[in-house]
C-alpha cells in the first residue's frame, strides 16, 4: 500500500488511520505531505476469508486516503492466464529445443509478458505436434531449419492466422 497526503494540511487537520488485518491492528498511518509511504505485508498467508481494513484515528479530522494497492500472488508460473493445453504445448516445444530452455511468457498477456515468436532461433529437426494448442492463433517460424512433414494440426486450427 502506498500512502501520500495530496494536501498541505494546517494545524487544525490530521489524517491518521490505523490498517487492520483480521479485525486485528496492524500499523497506524498518518500520511506526509510530498513523501510516500509505503507499507509491504510480506509472507503472509491469505484466504478468501482474510480482510483488510482502515479506520480512522480517534484524532483524525480527515477522510481515509490510501493512493495506491498491490496484491501479489503465487501462481503457476506457466499456467496463470493460460490453458492447460495449450501450456503442455509450449513446454513439448521447451523440451524438444534445448535452444528454448530459458523462453518463457504468457500468450494471453501484453508485452513484454507475452510468448515471443519462434522466429530466428536456429531451430533444427522436426515440429513437434501441436494440436493441444487449440488457442493458437499466430505462429511464425521464419528462419529456422526444420525438416520433416508440417503437422497436420495445423491445417486444423481454425484460430490460427499465419504460420
Amino acid at each position: 500500500m502506498y500512502f501520500s497526503e495530496v494536501c498541505q494540511l494546517d494545524s487544525t487537520q490530521e489524517r491518521s488511520f490505523q490498517l487492520y488485518m483480521n479485525e486485528l491492528p496492524v500499523v497506524g498511518i498518518i500520511p506526509q505531505y510530498g513523501k510516500v509511504t509505503e507499507l509491504s505485508l510480506m509472507n503472509l498467508t491469505a484466504s478468501a476469508n482474510t480482510s483488510f481494513f482502515l479506520f480512522a484515528s480517534s484524532t483524525s479530522t480527515l477522510p481515509l486516503l490510501i493512493n495506491a494497492l498491490e496484491v501479489f500472488t503465487i501462481s503457476d508460473e506457466l499456467t496463470d492466464g493460460t490453458s492447460r493445453d495449450d501450456v503442455e504445448g509450449l513446454a513439448s516445444l521447451k523440451e524438444k529445443f534445448e535452444i528454448l530452455q530459458d523462453w518463457n511468457g504468457d500468450p494471453c498477456l501484453p508485452s513484454p509478458f507475452k510468448w515471443e515468436y519462434l522466429r530466428d532461433f536456429e531451430l533444427l529437426g522436426s515440429l513437434p505436434d501441436f494440436s493441444s494448442m487449440d488457442a493458437l492463433e499466430i505462429m511464425n517460424l521464419a528462419d529456422n531449419d526444420f525438416s520433416g512433414p508440417v503437422p497436420t494440426s495445423l491445417s486444423k486450427n481454425a484460430k490460427l492466422k499465419l504460420v
